[in-house]
């Protein structure tokens, strides 16, 4: 089985690079990605 969080970071990633590429922009920093995930 997967880890309920791992699936929901897999989420986040690539749900931030669909917004970067919409966007024109670079995906947030790590640092920002985690402590988002932990919130």
């Amino acid at each position: 089985t997967v880890p309920i969080q791992e699936v929901a970071l897999e989420g986040f990633k690539s749900k931030t690079l669909k917004e970067a590429n919409s966007k024109d922009l670079k995906p947030s920093p790590p640092g920002q990605s985690m402590e988002y995930h932990t919130n």
